[in-house]
């Protein structure tokens, strides 16, 4: 009960503090730790210009009634309407713009680090690169008028993905098989590259990782449509897979309904006896039962290529652990620690 109270009195705390902060009239760069991992792809202009000054380490605070927001002098009046529907020349030219600024439209990347670093320094050098990288966007869409989705602006999301990515030794993106170019993120194949070692530290070498492109549904393909896909990824150099969750979903229901029918049966016989006797003089056929009716789930796979087969869920497996790199890394770290 009072572990149960002093709960309940934090939470109220929290509430009657923020409640405070919005009546205050006052706004302030401090941040909630219980939401910061809350995902923001879009801020209104005070926000992204307080969310800016607490990355540059700048104390802001400010009253609201002495604040004005003067809206961009290049933002035109139909854009500012809806910046978003663009004519089909419109959306031409953007394209274009867009592959003339590709280097600088880039994942956030995480500065080197060593084992010396410390834990206030790193936190200090990765604000100062995200803050750098969203000047850099600030700058495109400012100067060059380029127009930018919504993307995330919470360094602590990007944090987790950093993390992630030094952990990982084979990175898989998922992709939706009716246009998987919109969703493929080029510029994260090559961080993965570029990040170092086992761990990510600076100076242990790099190209240890390796990258998979799963095109997911692709039971909405024809084979003709997975064969033009699979010629294009491999004049690419890129290692991809077809694959449908929806299928392997429905695969594993099959089976699901398939073991728990047996296990009814071999429930309703009577005991010393076994569910497959028979008390006639009538055969019965071995019963398919048990396996998955595939040719009603999805078509007939074509064996003749197997660069345009839908993997299930055990090929997949396979083939994630015959993609990934050597663990010679990991292990010779893991050596180095514990012996």
């Amino acid at each position: 009960m009072e572990l149960d109270s002093l709960g309940k009195a934090l939470i109220n705390r929290k509430v009657k503090d923020a409640q405070y902060r919005r009546e205050t009239g006052n706004y302030t760069t401090d941040i909630d730790a219980t939401t910061r991992l809350q995902s923001v792809t879009q801020e209104r202009d005070l926000d992204e210009f307080l969310n800016t000054a607490q990355l540059a380490g700048t104390d802001f605070t400010a009253e609201k009634q002495n604040i004005r927001v003067v809206q961009a002098p290049t933002v035109g009046v139909s854009s500012a309407h809806n910046p978003f529907l663009l004519s089909a020349q419109d959306e031409k030219q953007l394209v274009q713009r867009h592959g003339e600024h590709k280097e600088r439209l880039r994942v956030p990347r995480r500065p080197p680090w060593t084992k010396g670093t410390t834990t206030v320094q790193l936190d200090r050098q990765e604000r100062d690169a995200f803050l750098e990288w969203r000047r850099g966007l600030a700058e495109l869409s400012e100067k060059e008028e380029l127009l930018l989705t919504p993307f995330e602006r919470n360094i602590e999301v990007w944090r987790q993905l950093w993390r992630v990515l030094e952990r990982s030794h084979l990175v898989v993106q998922i992709v939706d098989a009716r246009n998987p170019l919109k969703f493929r993120c080029e510029d994260l194949e090559s961080y993965v590259k570029d990040i170092e070692g086992s761990e990510g530290e600076k100076g242990t070498g790099k190209g240890k990782r390796r990258t998979l492109l799963l095109v997911n549904k692709a039971d909405l393909l024809t084979k003709a449509q997975r064969t033009t896909w699979a010629d294009y990824f491999d004049a690419n150099n890129v290692r991809f897979a077809f694959y449908s969750a929806a299928n392997a979903s429905a695969l594993q229901e099959k089976l699901l309904q398939n073991e728990n029918g047996e296990r009814q049966e071999g429930s309703d016989t009577p005991d010393g006896q076994s569910g497959t006797e028979t008390s006639g003089p009538e055969t019965s056929e071995p019963s398919t039962d048990s396996e998955p009716e595939v040719g009603a789930i999805n078509e007939v796979q074509d064996e003749s290529d197997e660069r345009i087969r839908v993997l299930s869920v055990q090929e997949l497996e396979e083939l994630f652990i015959k993609t990934a790199p050597p663990l010679s890394g990991i292990i010779s770290t893991l050596d180095e620690i514990y012996l």
